[in-house]
């Protein structure tokens, strides 16, 4: 058998796979074998001189500039060293690293790891922050994910970081070292979150090498744990200090972050300064709840100028997430302050609970400040009232609903904002009073607002934030025209959108309504403006924003805008455009007139276009105005190079006609061309202006080029212009006359070489107390103008004056030359005693000015100054001889006497004064019919100037009552601080002089030792007043206090009053506290006590008081009087009669304006009540008859300039004596609700007493004020008034009275009509010290109906003994009562017995008796 052999083409297939491999060896080789042999070569050439040149010159050219490398060495790219590298933007370098070394692996980016054995920096400087290149930065795409690697960083060292003081507040220097590692760097590109966190460590050291300060970060994420440690410690002169917050400092911060990232365990501490604060808890950072409990405490701190507190105090325990927040916590700050705005303390508090019992969930929080102080003309606007926050989450419902309300008196603000994406919401906005707002804005209104609002956030980017209100307005005072044009039934709208620009959708404002109507006045605008850019007309390039708006405006009575225009008018202005290249129409169409002038029809049309940098258009104006054609042409152009031109085509209207054409070039101030204006009749204007005027007026304005068109171009060569004006006229009014008018002459070349001719003449010049003739001439080159002027009054307020005075202007010096003045009035002569220079340009000075001014009959004072101020200062000025008669012939009842005289010798500059400036005044004395037993004031003061700072020493004496002496540095400007020292005496009788007409007296010595520092902005006191032997006497209140003592004591910004006690009556009154004198607002904090006191001791109140009142506050805004008065005993004296008085009274004569009502006190000091008054007895009310003592309680609140009273003080016991005749009150009630019309302390009464008969019920009524009391008589039923007397007295009818009876009648009512100021009984009861002491008739003890003597005294509280006797002799009686309750009461008599006429009552019983009493209101 044939051995097997293969066909020939077996072998083929095997040969194809091996020629594919090569192939695609080939293939793939050749390329990869390229990119090797490239990056070795690459790798060759960096490590090359020429190669690294290349790399940093490369670098330079494709980063334009912003990157540049300087001293490349080591080896590409794995132990990299560059000297020097350079980040620069527009406005230079803003980073440096100087000695970088970078040790890396780059083999290890195949793993998608980056790195890095150790990064070195020697220096790295970033003295500011990179400017914005304007540039829109690209966003990313994250759809597809973002790049990601892993980082080590073994070890970073940086040995000196500079920080600019544009990043840190001051320039700062520190050091780094650490390490960091990071697993995956997509989480942070794509949004870091704490969920996110990719495994990592770090471990970071700060070092500050210019201050103490350090910074230590060490974290350790693995996956579900989270730990971070981070401290910062600062010691003094820290960031803060370098702020201006060096109370901040220093500052010690810890952050610890320990556990799982849903349950992970937070513990931070911060201490800055004297603050202290703390959290702790639990945060679960995965689904964004936590459980925290938070502290903050600081005491009394000024942080800076003007900010600071008197107490902080923070306490919250917190739950849940944010929109289901559980838990408490309560804020308290006391006296803040900052940036002008202070308040007396701001509380909050917040309330979060969950569900329970069928209650949902809930957040609140509450917020009030009280006494809030604003910045502005008006700080105390919002301290009458609190004003306060409240807030109210309800998590539970769809949309998570917030109410929100804010109230205060001037505002009321509730609304509901839906807080779940897309947020939307309602309010509505009440001012019920408009006068405080209106006021602090300047402004006189009053009136109310009342508007409901909408709004609505974007659901989604592009979407648009909407806006609607709507409201009534109600004008009702205050400005006439608003009053009259909106009134009380105005309406406000407003619709509007604001969209953000997204992508290529620009932002957008759109206003589709804003409208506010009134009575007589309607406005309408609607618009838009959109940041698109659009095209410019003219370049065809980007013009910016562009907006397009219409606003109508209409009056329907113009009368309601001024009373003297009649008519109505209509305006439509429409705006459309780039900002930088718009149009504007206007339109005024109305029916205008005046009171005297018939109404007819104006039109006004202005058209313009390429607004606002060259605008063209043109002005047209006409209808009938005074029943006259009125027609006003106009253009206005201003080319592309700036050439404006007005060309005045005619003006036309009764005798008055004009026309001109002016044309400006650029860079000249100067036009070329006519004017032209005259009147022939200026009586043509009396109906328009309202009032009769005559006289005439021609005014021509000729500017011209001699040799040049007035339109030339300012570049040809032109001869200077002449200005020919002339103006000539007469004018007459009412109440002033000009008699001639003349100004005339030329100006050559006003703004180059100037010649001036000019004259004015004012003839026959006639007004209420000026009557006389002035001309003024000016003539001459720019360099020496010639100016003379001279007047002559034949009245000037009264009195004949002149002046006569002849300059020469030197403008190119900047110099006047005073040749001569000579002035005087009511014969009073300054004179100019020899010629002067005065510079007033770059050198500002004098060349020995000397005036005398002499007023008549004494010798003339001297002033004498030479020098220069600026630039260098080199001044000696005199002032010799200045006596009070300077002020004589204005003042002429002034009456004084002594002479005053400085010296100043000054050099340096006005930066930095050197020299000496002295003051001395000899005799002062002002003498008045109250000032004659003051001695004369002596003073001398010296201030030595060196720079920044004077040396400061004054003193001042006036005989035995003032004696001070000040002595030490203050700054020269308002930078700087001061130390001065004052200690003396002042003798506050010294005051006596103007006290004394005012019936007020004080005594006393206050004895001083000030010192004061720091800067002028906030000063710093130290130092003790110490009163000693005070007294203060006001004879008309009857106020008296005496031995008055006790010491301030000056703390930095506050002054602390320690025990300043003063003695009234047998007790004393005592006032301890602080005053904040130099801390802004004011802050005021005291206390008040009286033990026993008698502040009050006159004729008509005597009042023994016991208080403890606190005074709090801010004395620039509001303070709150709070407390109590305890009112042991007091004593109310009606007199018979009083001294004549006069109650001041303002008078509002015809035709003159009422003071305006002050609304609501907007803007004024407040004075919060909170005071209780209260008496247990013994206040007794006696005179004209009246007997009575009385307690009770009131509580005063409100403010002072509306205080609300509850309570009174009622009657205890009573009776009215009429001529001999006892009547018992059966009520009877005294309260302090009034002033009377002489505004003194003056209670108000309200007494009655009864007696019954078989004819009725007659009644005594008392009521009117303490000092002008009311007596009147009742009766029931009605009686005649004797016959309502015979009841009251002898119980019985007019017909049956006796003659002694009826000189009785007659002596009661001579009591009662204060016909007898004479009192024995009050006279003999003061003299013994007895509470009571009265005769009575008609009962008591004896027989019959005789007449008795009781007197009685509480002998201590509740306990009262008396005594009654007889005047026949036949019978006596003791009696003692105890008040057991307030209502029960023990009875006590012991009598020697006797006959008594009719049935035997507790009151006339005349033997002995005890028993009880309950009393009680029916």
């Amino acid at each position: 058998m044939a051995p097997d052999t293969p066909p020939p083409s077996a072998g083929r297939p095997r040969r194809w796979p091996r020629i594919v491999a090569w192939t695609v060896g080939l293939l793939a080789g050749v390329p990869l074998a390229v990119v090797v042999l490239g990056v070795v070569a690459i790798l060759i050439v960096a490590n090359t001189g020429w190669g690294r040149h290349s790399i940093a010159r490369q670098t330079a050219e494709l980063t334009g500039g912003a990157v540049t490398l300087d001293g490349i060495s080591g080896r590409f790219p794995d132990a990299l060293r560059i000297a020097h590298i350079r980040l620069n933007d527009r406005q230079g370098m803003w980073l440096s690293i100087d000695g970088l070394e970078l040790d890396w692996r780059p083999t290890h980016l195949l793993a998608r790891q980056a790195r890095i054995d150790r990064l070195s920096i020697t220096r790295l400087a970033i003295p500011r922050l990179q400017a914005e290149s304007g540039a829109k930065p690209s966003t990313s795409n994250r759809n597809g994910g973002s790049f990601d690697l892993g980082i080590d960083l073994r070890a970073v060292h940086i040995g000196w970081i500079e920080v600019g003081a544009g990043i840190a507040g001051t320039e700062a220097a520190f050091s780094l070292d650490g390490s960091a590692r990071l697993a995956h760097l997509a989480p942070v590109l794509d949004g870091l979150s704490v969920a996110t966190l990719p495994t990592a460590a770090i471990d970071l050291n700060l070092k500050r090498l210019d201050r103490v300060g350090a910074l230590n970060l060490r974290t350790q994420i693995v996956p579900g744990r989270l730990g971070l440690h981070l401290i910062a410690d600062e010691g003094p002169g820290g960031f803060a200090s370098t702020s201006g917050l060096e109370p901040l400092d220093p500052l010690h911060l810890a952050l610890d972050l320990d556990g799982p990232r849903n349950a992970n365990h937070l513990a931070f501490t911060l201490n800055s300064g004297d603050i202290s604060s703390k959290i702790s808890g639990i945060v679960d950072f995965i689904n964004v709840k936590s459980q925290l409990s938070i502290m903050a405490r600081a005491p009394h701190m000024a942080v800076r100028d003007g900010i600071g507190w008197q107490n902080l105090i923070l306490d919250a325990h917190l739950s849940g997430d944010v929109h289901h927040p559980v838990g408490e916590g309560h804020l308290t700050l006391d006296q803040p302050m900052g940036a002008g705005v202070a308040a007396g303390r701001i509380a909050v508090d917040f309330e979060g609970h969950e569900a329970t019992g069928g209650q949902p969930s809930g957040a609140r929080l509450h917020a009030a400040i009280d006494a809030l102080s604003i910045p502005g003309s008006h700080p105390g606007l919002f301290a009458a009232a609190p004003l306060t926050l409240d807030l109210f989450l309800h998590p539970d419902d769809a949309g998570w609903p917030l109410d929100v309300r804010l109230d205060h008196t001037l505002l009321h603000l509730a609304g509901q904002a839906m807080t779940a994406t897309p947020a939307h919401g309602t309010f509505d906005l009440d001012v019920p009073a408009l006068a405080p707002l209106a006021e602090a804005g300047g402004t006189a209104l009053t009136g109310r607002l009342a508007l409901h609002g909408a709004f609505a956030m974007p659901a989604r980017p592009g979407d648009a934030t909407t806006l609607a209100l709507d409201g009534p307005l109600s004008i009702t005072g205050g400005q006439r025209q608003a009053v009259s044009l909106i009134g009380p039934d105005g309406k406000l709208a407003l619709r509007m959108a604001m969209q953000q620009a997204v992508g290529d959708h620009p932002a957008l404002l759109r206003i589709d309504r804003l409208a506010l109507d009134g009575q007589a006045m309607h406005l309408a605008v609607s618009g838009t403006r959109t940041s698109a850019p659009a095209a410019d007309p003219v370049t065809g390039g980007k013009a910016g924003p562009a907006v397009n708006a219409t606003a109508h405006l209409a009056f329907d009575d113009l009368q309601r805008t001024s009373p003297a225009v009649r008519g109505q008018a209509g305006l439509m202005l429409a705006v459309d455009g780039p900002l930088t290249d718009f149009s504007a129409t206007a339109h005024l169409d109305g029916q205008l007139g005046t009171k005297e002038m018939p109404v007819g029809p104006v039109m006004l049309d202005a058209v313009f276009h390429h607004l606002p940098s060259h605008p063209q258009g043109t002005l047209m104006a006409r209808g009938t105005v005074d029943e006259a054609p009125l027609s006003i042409a106009a253009d206005l152009e201003q080319d592309p190079q700036g050439r404006r031109t007005i060309d005045l085509a005619h003006l036309d209207w009764k005798s008055l006609s004009g026309s001109g054409h002016l044309v400006l070039n650029p860079h000249r101030v100067t036009p070329l061309g006519t004017l032209d204006v005259q009147m022939e009749r200026l009586g043509d204007l009396s109906r328009l202006v309202g009032q009769p005027i005559s006289g005439s007026l021609k005014a021509s304005i000729r500017t011209a080029n001699p040799t040049s068109d007035p339109a030339a171009d300012a570049g040809q060569a032109a001869q200077p212009p002449i200005v020919t004006v002339a103006v000539d006229g007469n004018l007459a009014s009412a109440r002033a006359r000009l008699r001639s008018l003349s100004l005339a002459g030329t100006v050559t070349d006003p703004l180059g070489t100037t010649r001036t001719d000019m004259t004015l003449r004012l003839d026959g010049v006639s007004a209420p107390g000026v009557a006389g003739d002035i001309r003024v001439t000016a003539r001459g080159p720019r360099d020496a103008m010639a100016i003379g002027a001279n007047a002559a009054f034949q009245a000037l307020a009264g009195a004949p004056a002149a002046l006569a005075t002849t300059l020469v202007v030197d403008t190119p010096a900047q110099s006047v030359a005073i040749r001569s003045l000579e002035a005087n009035a009511r014969g009073e002569t300054i004179r100019l005693a020899e010629p002067a220079r005065i510079g007033f340009g770059k050198t500002l000075g004098v060349d020995h000015l000397r005036l005398t001014l002499a007023p008549p009959g004494v010798a003339p004072a001297r002033i004498d100054v030479a020098g220069t101020v600026k630039p260098a200062l080199g001044l000696t000025a005199t002032v010799d001889n200045l006596t009070p008669a300077i002020a004589r012939p204005f003042m002429p009842s002034l009456r004084a006497d002594g002479t005053i005289s400085a010296r100043a010798s000054l050099r340096g500059t006005t930066a930095n004064p050197q020299g000496t400036v002295t003051v001395t005044a000899r005799g002062l004395a002002y003498h008045s019919d109250f000032s004659g037993a003051l001695p004369p004031l002596d003073m001398d003061a010296t201030a030595q100037l060196s720079g920044t700072q004077a040396r400061v020493d004054a003193t001042a004496h006036a005989g035995s009552l003032l004696d001070l002496v000040v002595r030490g540095t203050v700054p020269t400007g308002s930078a700087g601080s001061m130390g001065l020292q004052a200690d003396g005496h002042v003798d506050l009788s010294a005051a006596n002089a103007y006290l004394g007409a005012q019936g007020r007296q004080v005594e006393g010595l206050a004895r001083l030792s000030l010192a004061l520092r720091g800067a002028l902005s906030a000063p710093k006191a130290s130092g003790t007043i110490t009163l000693t032997g005070g007294q203060v006497h006001d004879y008309a209140q009857g106020i008296q206090l005496s031995n008055m003592r006790g010491t301030i004591i000056a703390q930095d910004d506050r002054l602390t009053v320690d025990n300043l006690s003063a003695t009234a009556g047998p007790g004393s009154i005592a006032v301890s506290g602080m005053l904040g004198a130099f801390q802004p607002g004011l802050p005021i904090d005291l206390r008040i006590t009286a033990r026993n006191a008698r502040p009050l001791a006159s004729d008509l109140v005597t009042a023994q008081i016991n208080a403890d009142m606190t005074v709090r506050g801010a004395l620039a805004s509001r303070i709150d009087v709070a407390g109590q008065v305890v009112i042991p005993h007091a004593e109310i004296n009606i007199p018979s009669s009083l001294p004549p008085s006069i109650a001041t009274l303002d008078v509002i004569r015809p035709g003159d304006k009422p003071p305006a009502a002050d609304a609501d006190g907007a803007g004024k000091f407040v004075v919060g009540l909170d005071v209780t008054a209260s008496s247990p007895g013994q206040m007794f009310v006696r005179g004209h008859g009246l007997d009575a003592e009385m307690r009770g309680r009131l509580h005063v609140g409100g403010t002072a300039e509306a205080p609300a009273i509850a309570g009174g003080f009622a009657m205890r016991r009573g009776n009215f004596n009429m001529a001999g005749i006892s009547l018992e009150f059966t009520k009877g009630q005294v309260a302090f609700n009034g002033s009377g019309v002489t505004q003194a302390i003056d209670p108000t009464l309200d007494f009655e007493a009864e007696r019954a008969t078989s004819a009725g019920t007659a009644r005594l009524l008392v009521g009117g004020y303490a000092s002008a009391p009311k007596i009147t008589f009742s009766s029931t039923p009605p009686l005649s008034q004797d016959q309502i007397m015979a009841m009251l007295l002898f119980g019985t009818d007019a017909q049956s009275l006796s003659t002694t009876q009826m000189a009785e009648i007659a002596a009661a009512v001579a009591t009662l009509t204060g016909g007898s100021a004479f009192d024995p009984l009050g006279k003999v009861r003061s003299t013994l010290g007895l509470d009571r002491l009265q005769l009575t008739g008609g009962s008591g003890v004896g027989k019959g109906n005789g007449t008795s003597v009781e007197a009685g005294k509480y002998v201590m509280r509740g306990v009262y003994v008396g005594a009654k006797q007889a005047t026949s002799g036949s019978g006596t009686q003791a009696q003692v009562q105890v008040d057991l309750t307030r209502r029960l009461k023990l009875n006590t008599t012991v009598g020697t017995g006797g006959n008594v006429t009719g049935f035997t009552t507790p009151e006339n019983d005349p033997g002995s008796s005890i028993g009880l009493s309950y009393q009680f209101n029916y």
